[in-house]
């Protein structure tokens, strides 16, 4: 079985982030997260993604398709998805949702330190991987979804299928973590930038890890790059 594990395409929320460093509070029109469209970039990569998936051999193309539920990811898999020669019809599963940040949920980086000091403090001091925001999620609460969808969505799949799932950044990584016995910290640091493939080998047992955060070429022959970065 081949899998592809993407992240989804630059959003807006992310495109205003970048564009507006000081801010504290996420402006409005982004709430809530779940409805959050792509931007003018981000619908760049979708097409890009859609001319690579269209482009691959017969045997590399999805045959089977699982989105998470958030509006981003949902846009950037109908277009990967939209040039193919045999449509498939993909799969909403909210397990493969965004991690939920609890408390921090509408803030930036500087609103989240600056509204939740000690929190952010305890944040920093057992690190983003382990630490669970009130009323959210950590790494291990994502894995533990993960592992349930892997076993019930992918492992149940004949091994001939090729599949696309399209996610979120943590999302990656985690799947990353859990089928790679990848070192998580260093996870939670890299990133996964958006867009960006990582593909997998599954014979049943074991995941064999064939490409990591490939991004499809663009037509224009723009760089199509983005991701925040990971400082803290």
């Amino acid at each position: 079985m081949l899998i592809y594990v993407m992240r989804h395409c630059e959003s807006a929320v992310m495109r205003w982030r970048m564009d507006n460093p000081d801010a504290e509070v996420i402006d409005p029109q982004f709430i809530p997260d779940s409805d959050v469209v792509l931007s003018e970039l981000g619908n760049e990569q979708g097409d890009a993604l859609a001319l690579y998936f269209a482009g691959l051999g017969a045997n590399e193309q999805p045959t089977h398709a699982f989105f998470s539920p958030y509006q981003r990811a949902i846009q950037t898999g109908e277009k990967s998805l939209s040039k193919l020669p045999k449509q498939i019809t993909p799969l909403i599963d909210k397990r493969l949702r965004e991690i939920d940040f609890g408390i921090f949920a509408g803030l930036t980086k500087k609103g989240r330190a600056a509204k939740y000091p000690t929190e952010w403090e305890e944040r920093r001091r057992v690190g983003k991987v382990n630490y669970r925001p009130a009323e959210g999620e950590n790494w291990e609460d994502v894995g533990k979804r993960l592992d349930a969808f892997t076993a019930e969505c992918i492992a149940t799949l004949p091994l001939e299928s090729v599949v696309l799932l399209s996610c979120h950044e943590v999302v990656t990584n985690v799947f990353r973590w859990r089928w790679e016995n990848g070192d998580c910290d260093e996870l939670g640091r890299l990133g996964a930038p958006t867009a960006s493939i990582t593909s997998y080998n599954y014979d049943g047992k074991t995941f064999k890890l064939v490409e990591k955060y490939k991004l499809p070429p663009s037509p224009k022959g723009r760089d199509l790059f983005s991701m925040e970065t990971k400082l803290e």
